[in-house]
């Protein structure tokens, strides 16, 4: 991520109004390419090979073998190997192990 700019003469005076819009700005910059990098990962509904290693961290070995044996869902077109997002997600959503705290939330939902 860009750092933000230091304002060099902050140490010799007040900071000002000015200064703080300006800080304001780009922060405001900053958080907005955040949001768009996000978008356009939501956006990007097919992932290659390369895509899973990167977004979701799988090793190549790893997606390979959960491929072969049929765990993980997958399309292949003219020989490269893409992957549904939304399916991978619901397929870690659906291998999530429960924790302490969601036990005892759904106790409290239950009582």
């Amino acid at each position: 991520m860009k750092e933000l700019k230091r304002i060099p003469s902050a140490m010799n005076r007040p900071i000002t109004h000015r200064d703080l819009e300006r800080l304001k700005n780009e922060i405001l910059i900053a958080l907005e390419q955040k949001i768009n990098a996000i978008e356009s990962r939501k956006e990007n509904r097919w992932l290659r090979t390369n895509d899973m290693i990167k977004e979701y961290g799988f090793s190549i070995s790893s997606l390979t073998a959960k491929r072969k044996e049929g765990s993980i869902p997958y399309s292949k077109f003219e020989g490269v190997l893409f992957y549904d997002r939304k399916r991978i997600d619901q397929l870690l959503e659906d291998c999530s192990i429960p924790t302490k705290m969601d036990y005892s939330l759904r106790r409290e939902i239950e009582y």
